[in-house]
């Protein structure tokens, strides 16, 4: 029975809980009582093929060694029409289907498969726990009004699943256990009223309360075969029969018990891997993968409310990297979207003259999400965005180092208040007087007219005078008084009379 493995019990104690009924505070745990919650479950029932990334369009069956025989532990969907089933012997699966592809457990990726849903989960609560070896549970009640209410929650949990290409069902219920429970049957049920408990899980079998074979047995040969069946009986008399923990395991589906569940962390950093099912050089399918991992990138960050500034993608040979690409954000990236375009500029320009056999991505530099509070009038925010999308993309193309921006020096003398970099952040430019981006290298000498400087005309000055004295410390001493001026012509200059030379000078155009 491939539920049996969720419930942990020491055999050896007949009375012994299945679950801790008062959690150490210190372990990240979170408790849930009568009616004070409600849990949705997703259960991925073909995780072990899923896991493994085989051709959905062949028969494929992923097999364990049991006993004396080999047999099939899951199977996908092909299979499974040509009459394959869990728990069949492997000759049996080949006496159906010749041409079948056998898998060997992975629980490793597994485990990882797991980890990504859970990741995402965490875009619906931050309440999420790993529950059985191909469960996840949400505690959900906190994020109904934030989502338009429980169904249209339910709906986007649905579409999200969809999307992600799982194979799933999904249930809801006032216990994580209840929830489970439905979820393994694929009844798809959403149950939120505790008191609605008893009747929803009662034709469930018994199975679902056994913590092994010889103890279902035994209700069995008592001629209990359903949930139902058991909550007819007294309860004295099934504690004292079957055990308080049948009881216990019972009470904590119908709420009437306090279930404490390990919260999920999610890793302190993202790696992801994806394995080609033979060597190639052909970009085409390398492109797929890169976006699958960037998915699952985009999933962790989101869940755990971060950004992206660096990122390394690795094209391997048997586990060995033969190229590695780094593609940097200047504005934190968390949607795959955008990764991808930055990574695009970067397969566009590469040729595999070696075959690969898997591409691995990490993230190396995460921060947390700006929270900021929504504008009024949000083209700023956006503008910035958008400039450093370009600047991403132009460097990506054009190799790292290549572009260059300008950084504002503590220095008021325009000849030195800045000086060209290669960071990645975006700066804004800070609050100044009206100042041209285009000098000139060496100042141009203005004429004087009836006492007024001359550029094609005569100059009227438009702003008040912008005193800079500065440089005595490094023989570089200044004098001047600037300010915007404008001819006949309109053309507009940043002028300024030297002090010490007692002259006008020329010495930036605005465009």
């Amino acid at each position: 029975m491939s539920d049996l493995s969720v419930i942990h019990h020491d055999p050896d104690s007949e009375d012994a809980a299945f679950i801790h009924e008062s959690p150490d505070s210190s372990d990240a745990r979170f408790r849930v009582g009568e009616s004070s919650e409600l849990w949705l479950c997703i259960d991925l029932p073909r995780l072990s093929v899923e896991a493994l990334n085989t051709d959905r369009t062949r028969p494929s069956v992923v097999v364990q060694e049991k006993a004396v025989r080999v047999e099939v532990l899951a199977c996908n969907r092909v299979a499974e029409a040509g009459g394959i089933r869990s728990g069949m012997s492997l000759e049996a699966a080949l006496s159906l289907q010749q041409e079948l592809d056998i898998y060997e457990r992975d629980p490793g990726a597994e485990q990882r498969k797991l980890d990504r849903l859970a990741d995402w989960s965490l875009g619906f609560s931050d309440r999420v726990a790993l529950y059985g070896d191909h469960s996840v549970v949400i505690a959900i009640w906190g994020s109904l009004r934030f989502f338009g209410g429980l169904s249209s929650l339910h709906r986007k949990v649905v579409a999200g699943l969809d999307e992600l290409g799982f194979e799933h069902e999904v249930a809801i219920a006032a216990s994580p256990r209840a929830a489970f429970w439905l979820a393994l049957e694929s009844t798809g049920r959403i149950i939120q009223d505790p008191r609605q408990l008893a009747s929803a899980l009662h034709d469930l079998p018994v199975s679902r309360v056994a913590r092994d074979e010889r103890h279902l047995g035994r209700m069995q040969r008592s001629g209990i075969r359903t949930l139902g069946d058991l909550m007819r009986l007294p309860r004295d008399g099934v504690a004292r029969r079957f055990g308080a923990s049948t009881l216990q395991v019972l009470d904590l589906a119908l709420a009437r018990r306090s279930e404490a569940v390990s919260r999920y962390k999610p890793a302190e950093s993202f790696l992801g891997e994806r394995t080609f099912y033979l060597p190639t050089r052909d970009l085409g399918l390398v492109r797929p993968a890169a976006r699958a991992l960037l998915e699952d990138l985009g999933r962790y960050l989101a869940g755990r409310q971060m950004a992206a500034r660096l990122f390394h993608c690795d094209l391997m040979k048997d586990s060995q990297d033969l190229i590695r690409i780094e593609v940097g954000c200047r504005y934190p990236a968390y949607k795959a979207d955008q990764m991808m375009l930055l990574l695009e500029e970067h397969l566009s320009r590469l040729q595999l003259e070696t075959d690969v056999t898997s591409i691995a991505l990490s993230c190396v530099d995460i921060q947390p999400l700006d929270s900021q509070q929504a504008e009024l009038f949000p083209e700023r925010m956006s503008t910035v965005r958008s400039c450093s999308g370009l600047l991403d993309q132009l460097e990506a193309r054009l190799g790292p180092g290549v572009l260059k921006q300008l950084s504002v020096c503590q220095d008021y003398r325009p000849e030195k208040a800045s000086l060209d970099t290669v960071s990645r952040a975006w700066c804004g430019i800070p609050d100044l007087p009206p100042r041209p981006f285009f000098l000139l290298e060496n100042p141009e000498p203005l004429d004087i007219h009836e006492g007024r400087p001359c550029w094609h005309g005569p100059l009227d000055r438009l702003t008040p005078v912008e005193r800079i004295e500065q440089g005595w410390w490094d023989g570089c001493d200044i004098r001047r008084d600037y300010c915007v001026a404008e001819n006949p012509e309109g053309s507009r200059l940043w002028i300024y009379h030297d002090r010490v030379f007692r002259g006008w000078f020329l010495h930036g155009l605005f465009a």
